[in-house]
């Protein structure tokens, strides 16, 4: 499976260069098991993450839940390159398929991007029916991805035991942080 992986990453290393990057700050990290949950931070902007980064050590999971829009989290896959990018970009969109278990398949798209002063290469997934994927996700054991290459599919797959309870706390930290008195009347 790393081979796969790999198969992946090495053309999409070529393009990365040598820049200086933005690190957002960690608040309130709390552990769930295979994933973890907690709060990133820069200046005025934040945003709350759900996480497995525990099947790989080059490679997570991510939902993230951004108050101007709480109720559509967006979710990626980060593969650790070996160069630190120049650029900003859009690199490919490949047809990926994901099913959690032996629950219905879903297929979607996977926009493959490199970020200015990162050594990541993000697979920022499109998917059509985001809510139903996230409640099997909340509801199963392994979440498993086909992301179709050139040459041979790329396979991953990721636990989820602990993902119900970073989920639903990212969410409600996002719902939270955007409430105001308003809100109430």
């Amino acid at each position: 499976m790393k081979n796969t992986v790999m198969a992946l990453i090495l053309p999409l290393l070529a393009i990365a260069h040598s820049a200086e990057s933005a690190s957002y700050n960690l608040r309130d990290p709390r552990d769930h098991g295979q994933w973890e949950s907690f709060e990133l931070y820069l200046g005025s902007e934040s945003f709350f993450r759900a996480l497995n980064s525990s099947n790989y050590k080059d490679m997570y999971l991510a939902i993230d839940y951004f108050p101007v829009d709480c109720s559509n989290p967006n979710m990626s896959i980060r593969i650790t390159g070996s160069e630190v990018s120049a650029t900003t970009k859009s690199l490919d969109l490949l047809k990926t398929e994901i099913r959690v278990d032996r629950r219905e398949k879903q297929v979607g798209l996977s926009n493959v991007n490199i970020e200015r002063g990162d050594t990541g290469i993000y697979l920022n997934l499109e998917i059509p029916n985001k809510r139903r994927l996230i409640q099997d996700m909340i509801n199963g054991s392994v979440i498993r991805f086909k992301v179709a290459t050139e040459k041979t599919p790329t396979y991953m797959e990721f636990g989820l035991r602990g993902s119900m309870a970073a989920i639903n706390r990212s969410s409600a930290s996002c719902y939270k942080s955007k409430q105001s008195p308003e809100d109430y009347f």
